[in-house]
């Protein structure tokens, strides 16, 4: 196993969450809290996540993963320790615990649970949003996934990347000021060059289906593509998107060809800022209508073809954060 990572560079500015001591529950406690996993929220071919609750009144997510393997325990192992790693910092999901079952067929992590997802406001046409709240809420995700990219492993001074990043990993938790950005499924980050990686049909760089590996580049042309889909909201359902993604998975060309056509549609929308986004959009002041604008210049940097034009994550933050 990893030894805990040093802090980032800049830590001391690095936003954290009330630390939370992580402690393993047993079986039956799982069981308890999830009422013997009645509630599913859903999942995949790795495990399900079920609504819980603890003795203290807290909302939980219990991942419940399946471990019939080296290859699966090695997968859980992963995301138990990036949940360890990452959930300090006030952009990941915290992290309550783990736990076996008796067998040790089954592996569980406890995570804080939150019901609104950055897809929520892509999914929603008729919902208006405060412009502000918005690019506050991309400017975390930047920090938070510029946080992976700066971490270090004890030893192992690989570069590690987000990989899989979409809409649906963002989890919302409302404040006063707008929202708070709370990064899930942190079992997808991977070190940068990795050949074993997931990705997701309209959001994977166009280097990947050229056979290239993963890199902070790719990272940053998801977040470029998640900038775009909030501001067209063009949006799929679930099932759209898992018909899309076995598609791509027999044939890659039809994947790319899906996100070039996603992308040309999407750049020509950007291009119409005045008039296309005013309607999603709180429009305060002719400031509101450049700040737009800049968004719009700043997805369209981070969904350049060519990886090596895009900015770096800590770029588009700083870009993002000087719109507030």
């Amino acid at each position: 196993m990893h030894s805990p990572p040093p802090r980032h560079p800049h830590s001391s500015k690095l936003p954290v969450q009330v630390e939370i001591m992580a402690r393993m529950f047993t079986e039956e406690e799982i069981k308890q809290i999830t009422n013997n996993f009645r509630n599913d929220l859903g999942g995949g071919s790795f495990g399900h996540v079920y609504q819980g609750q603890l003795s203290d009144g807290r909302l939980v997510a219990v991942k419940r993963i399946k471990i019939q393997g080296k290859n699966d325990d090695s997968k859980w192992r992963h995301e138990k320790l990036m949940l360890e790693t990452f959930s300090e910092h006030r952009y990941f999901i915290q992290y309550m615990g783990y736990g076996v079952n008796k067998l040790g067929t089954e592996g569980y992590l406890v995570m804080q649970w939150l019901s609104m997802s950055l897809r929520d406001i892509v999914n929603f046409e008729d919902e208006v949003t405060e412009l502000r709240h918005l690019t506050e809420v991309l400017a975390q995700i930047a920090n938070a996934m510029d946080h992976i990219h700066q971490t270090k492993f004890g030893t192992d001074r690989s570069t590690y990347v987000y990989g899989d990043m979409k809409p649906d990993n963002v989890m919302l938790q409302k404040t006063n000021e707008g929202y708070q950005v709370k990064l899930i499924d942190l079992g997808s980050i991977s070190k940068a060059g990795d050949q074993n990686f997931t990705y997701t049909n309209g959001y994977a760089a166009p280097e990947i289906f050229r056979g290239s590996r993963l890199s902070v580049k790719t990272d940053v042309y998801c977040l470029g593509m998640i900038m775009i889909d909030l501001f067209t909201r063009e949006s799929t359902t679930n099932k759209e998107r898992a018909a899309e993604e076995n598609r791509a998975k027999k044939d890659k060309s039809k994947n790319r060809d899906a996100a070039n056509e996603k992308l040309i549609k999407a750049q020509y929308m950007m291009h119409q800022h005045d008039h296309m986004f005013s309607k999603w959009f709180k429009v305060r002041s002719r400031a509101d209508l450049e700040s737009m604008k800049a968004i719009s210049d700043i997805a369209l940097d981070c969904t350049k073809r060519a990886g090596d034009q895009r900015p770096d994550m800590t770029e588009v933050e700083r870009r993002l954060r000087e719109l507030r």
